[in-house]
């Protein structure tokens, strides 16, 4: 689950408080266990020394006190069975017993003669499990208090903080991409100066937008009255040359390209506008007359063109860009191939092979930007246009599945 910046920041805050605060009140408790065990060490060494005197007999065993807390045993022979196992071989120190007991060896100093002070219960002298569990659970709800607390309190000033750049996320989520245009916010931080370059960044693209909208209206109504003058005179020349065979083929060269200039004209056109056209099908007879026209439209295609195939594809925009797409291809393989030029159909899409020529043609009949004239129209129609050379056989796929 990918996090936005909000719940990142408030997670990274909240993990570092949690890993910070944990090692504080860790590195305490520790501090604080030391203390305790420092203590319980000087009471057992307390009631030892209270013990040393009439262990060496310097008091009688009737002062010594404690007879409900300790019992004392002046030699190993007084222990009683259960004990006689620490005292063989006899070691200094403090010894655990079960059931809360202890037993404590020390050493006479004046007398050097080993001492053993039977503690029968130190549960009222030592820390209890019961306080050890509360402090561990205070140490963890302090913990988890303090992070998660950190985490709300971060939480609101966040949130808080926060409220210019998500009214600055919602206007620029509502610019319209036919005309960007952003109120900046009035504030004088990063912020707000962000918001103004991004505003005037939009009123840069809102002017290019115009200017290209108006080059494409300009160009298309300037393109298309000479084109019209063209086509006029072109049918004038027809009518005056009808016994000349070299004006008429002049002619037909001249339609060809006017055919070819108004067909791009409108590609050009249908590449300008934002949203493409609907799905359309195309049925086997508008398919079949598309590559009559592709016949008829480019010289010495005719003879050279091996079509099979009978599945009709679904293309998802007007069939004149289908035209356009085909009729760059055709011309690639027709330019740079030999040989026949097979196009097979199938209900994926077309698929365009040629044997690759062996040396390039010294002219064309274009100048190298049909297959990027493809690639655009492709990628605005939302197909797959894939192209590969393998054993001299160039191979141009287009995928219609939209």
């Amino acid at each position: 689950m990918k996090l936005n910046f909000t719940a990142r920041l408030i997670w990274t805050i909240g993990i570092s408080t949690l890993v910070l605060t944990g090692l504080y009140f860790l590195i305490g408790w520790h501090y604080v266990e030391g203390l305790e065990g420092n203590h319980e060490a000087r009471v057992l060494d307390y009631l030892a020394d209270h013990y040393e005197p009439v262990a060496d007999g310097t008091l009688p065993h009737e002062t010594a006190g404690f007879e409900d807390l300790a019992t004392l045993y002046v030699s190993v022979d007084e222990l009683p069975a259960e004990l006689k196992p620490y005292a063989d071989p006899v070691q200094l120190g403090n010894f655990e017993l079960p059931a809360s007991e202890m037993l404590l060896v020390r050493q006479a100093s004046a007398t050097g003669q080993t001492y053993f002070v039977y503690l029968h219960d130190v549960t009222g002298l030592l820390a209890a499990d019961d306080s050890e569990f509360a402090e561990a659970a205070l140490v963890i709800g302090g913990i988890l208090l303090f992070t998660f607390g950190t985490m709300g309190l971060t939480l609101s000033l966040i949130w808080y903080q926060t409220r210019p750049v998500r009214q600055l996320t919602r206007a620029v989520a509502a610019v319209d991409p036919a005309r960007p245009e952003l109120e900046p916010l009035l504030r004088d931080d990063d912020l707000g100066q962000m918001s103004q370059k991004i505003a005037e960044l939009l009123k840069r693209i809102s002017g290019f937008i115009d200017r290209e909208r108006n080059f494409t209206r300009f160009a298309s109504h300037e393109l298309r009255s000479p084109l019209t003058a063209i086509s006029s005179s072109a049918d004038l020349l027809r009518e005056t040359a009808a016994g000349n065979r070299l004006q008429q083929r002049a002619v037909a060269r001249i339609d060809v390209a006017l055919q070819r200039m108004l067909k791009l004209l409108d590609a050009f056109l249908w590449l300008s506008r934002e949203k493409r056209d609907e799905q359309q099908n195309l049925d086997e007879a508008e398919f079949n007359e598309l590559i009559e026209q592709l016949r008829n439209l480019t010289p010495g295609l005719d003879e050279r063109l091996q079509v099979s195939g009978s599945d009709t594809p679904c293309w998802p925009v007007d069939p004149f860009v289908l035209s356009v797409i085909l009729d760059n291809l055709l011309r690639n393989a027709l330019d740079h191939g030999e040989g026949d030029i097979e196009l097979a159909l199938s209900s994926a899409g077309v698929e365009i092979s040629n044997q690759i020529a062996e040396q390039e043609p010294a002219e064309g009949s274009h100048f190298g930007y049909g297959l990027q004239i493809v690639d655009l129209l492709c990628e605005k129609a939302g197909c797959r246009c894939e192209r590969q050379a393998d054993a001299g056989i160039y191979r141009a796929r287009l995928f219609l599945d939209s």
